[in-house]
């Protein structure tokens, strides 16, 4: 009876030990970045939208590294290789939005459409202070992380 609690505690607590180092930030890495830099953007129609652009451009390629996703402002969002080491990833935010009352109601439809957004909430494993981000990647098959501070860019503003 003894051996059993034993073996029980001890499977709790490794089990414990290895979801508390599952977010591990690594000290040193391969990946580099020329440049990580992030827009603000609010569309130049009511209810279209805003949000933050990232975009991430690394030193040089590897194909050991495959970059997988970032945690910025309390969110996260997937990235995107853009060609020519550049990767982007979006974030929604709530202002500009449409609400279900600002929505015209089409005499055809009973009720009116709202496209469904993916959420980009996910609960951030991080402490994360103003301009810094963390970069989720695998190398050689293993999830690995690494935190890097990213620069704020004004968005250019074309007249419509």
């Amino acid at each position: 009876m003894r051996t059993f609690a034993y073996l029980t505690t001890l499977a709790f607590l490794i089990s414990c030990s290895s979801q508390k180092n599952k977010y591990v930030l690594e000290s040193k890495s391969k990946l580099n970045f020329s440049e990580a830099y992030y827009q603000e953007w609010t569309s130049g129609i009511k209810g279209g939208g805003s949000g933050t652009s990232i975009y991430l451009i690394k030193k040089e390629s590897s194909d050991e590294i495959s970059i997988e996703g970032i945690y910025f402002n309390g969110k996260y969002s997937k990235l995107k290789y853009q060609g020519n080491n550049k990767y982007q990833g979006f974030i929604r935010n709530t202002k500009n939005i449409e609400s279900r009352d600002d929505l015209e109601i089409n005499l055809l439809e009973k009720e009116p459409t709202v496209k469904e957004e993916k959420s980009t909430d996910k609960k951030i494993p991080f402490t994360l202070n103003k301009g810094e981000a963390v970069v989720s990647y695998t190398k050689n098959k293993k999830q690995k992380y690494l935190k890097i501070i990213i620069q704020k860019k004004e968005m250019l503003e074309y007249p419509m």
